[in-house]
């Protein structure tokens, strides 16, 4: 790991240019508490969105997300597709699925990250949203944030 020496300058002082590439130059987080219900094959946000604005076109963009899940079947098997995007564009997805011969509930956390190039300087917003992409014998809906969990979205951008 690089170390990098002040020199008696204050931490303010310190600016993005001087930091090695790989540095992380800022992070920024959201949190979300809120039950959200799907049962269709359309995009539901699931309440994740964080907007960051990167310091240089060079910088990358590292996007990690962790939200808690249920899904219910019966019989049968549902498979849910949960998306990390940049403004609409899908960059990143992760499936889960329940195949099972008796009534169940999914009780676990999916993880969804991406380290992205968006090449710009200006506000890019990230979000999270999720679908069923098939499904067979459902039992109740396919669920983020149940029994008072929370969902996290880090962005953080790295020197380029």
């Amino acid at each position: 790991m690089a170390l990098t020496k002040l020199n008696n300058q204050s931490l303010s002082a310190v600016t993005a240019a001087g930091l090695p590439t790989g540095s992380v130059l800022q992070v920024v987080t959201s949190t979300t508490s809120t039950e959200i219900a799907n049962n269709t094959t359309s995009d539901v946000a699931t309440g994740l969105s964080a907007t960051i604005t990167p310091t240089s076109s060079s910088s990358k963009i590292f996007a990690t997300a962790t939200i808690p899940i249920q899904i219910g079947s019966n019989s049968g098997n549902i498979v849910v597709l949960y998306s990390l995007k940049r403004g609409s564009t899908v960059i990143a997805t992760t499936p889960t699925k329940v195949n099972v011969n008796a009534i169940v509930q999914l009780h676990e956390s999916v993880s969804i990250s991406k380290l992205d190039e968006p090449a710009t300087t200006s506000a890019t917003t990230y979000s999270v949203t999720f679908k069923e992409t098939a499904q067979t014998n459902r039992y109740g809906s396919s669920l983020v944030c149940t029994d008072s969990t929370t969902a996290t979205l880090t962005l953080m951008e790295i020197a380029g």
